[in-house]
């Protein structure tokens, strides 16, 4: 890691920094996985040129480098190795129109690490940046209902129900999480 680069939030076995061009592959990885894409937008694998596009937009905007809204590589302590991508994302619909005021969160593994509790670890440091650094008074997350995986996160996280509802052009289950009181 870059001493130059931010380490934007960290756990015992994670932590998430700004983008770098070589985050190209992990992320290839993890888009060109039809099994690892099926929820994920239009549940198709991603072309060559969206991933690079992903990679550089982000270096771009310096996601990760100031608090508040991210999208970044998700690192494994252990060999530094890239196994996925998380954020809090401002919540956007198909018309391109954007609520500032329902940050989401976002993870995203490479599929050889599932299973083992990252997203769930993710989550939780997710939940703790969006409420204690960037100052979010409510966060959400969502996922299709045939999504159990993440779901089953969410509510490991602490998240409650909210509702399910078409967003998208598809129907989603909906959690949110107010900002604990004190």
């Amino acid at each position: 890691m870059s001493q130059a680069e931010p380490i934007v939030l960290e756990t015992e076995r994670l932590y998430v920094r700004p983008w770098r061009e070589s985050d190209v592959d992990p992320m290839r990885a993890l888009f060109t996985d039809p099994e690892a894409v099926r929820y994920l937008l239009d549940g198709k694998p991603w072309s060559e040129e969206q991933i690079a596009e992903l990679v550089r937009f982000n270096i771009d905007q310096r996601s990760g480098w100031e608090p508040g809204l991210f999208n970044c590589p998700l690192v494994l302590r252990d060999g530094d190795v890239v196994v996925g991508r998380v954020g809090i994302n401002p919540l956007w619909d198909e018309h391109g129109n954007i609520d500032y005021g329902e940050p989401e969160l976002e993870w995203d593994l490479i599929r050889s690490y599932w299973g083992r509790g990252l997203a769930t670890e993710a989550g939780r440091a997710l939940l703790d940046y969006g409420f204690n650094v960037a100052g979010f008074d409510r966060l959400i997350a969502f996922a299709m209902p045939e999504n159990k995986a993440s779901l089953r996160v969410m509510e490991k996280i602490g998240m409650h129900y909210w509702k399910t509802a078409p967003f998208r052009n598809k129907i989603f289950t909906f959690y949110r999480l107010e900002r604990p009181a004190g």
